[in-house]
């Protein structure tokens, strides 16, 4: 989970050294967004196989 927060972060920060267009900062917009909801549900779909191997293993 951190390496995608990291790559995201890596990829605003170069972003920010250019001089991006109202589109282009309209997509780096829609893209953390998206990136920031996948990562959420990234971490609670890990969370829910955890569960389900401590289930599997106490069963």
């Amino acid at each position: 989970m951190e390496r995608l927060k990291g790559g995201g972060k890596l990829f605003n920060e170069l972003a920010k050294g250019t001089n991006l267009t109202q589109e282009q900062t309209a997509l780096l917009k829609a893209f953390n967004q998206v990136s920031g909801y996948l990562i959420h549900k990234f971490s609670e779909v890990a969370e829910q196989i955890d569960r389900l191997n401590i289930e599997r293993v106490e069963g």
